[in-house]
């Protein structure tokens, strides 16, 4: 039904977002350690949007 349907969609976007949170943390760490520039990492969260 519809309402499954919605669950699915939520739970599709909660993955996304917590691959997002994963990925950026990740990038940050990354950024630490080698000193790379913020605009890095704010053109890879461009590209997913």
């Amino acid at each position: 039904g519809k309402s499954s349907q919605n669950l699915d969609r939520i739970r599709l976007e909660i993955r996304i977002i917590l691959l997002l949170v994963k990925d950026l943390a990740f990038s940050l760490v990354l950024e630490r350690k080698q000193k790379q520039s913020w605009k890095a990492t704010e053109f890879r969260l461009r590209s997913y949007i």
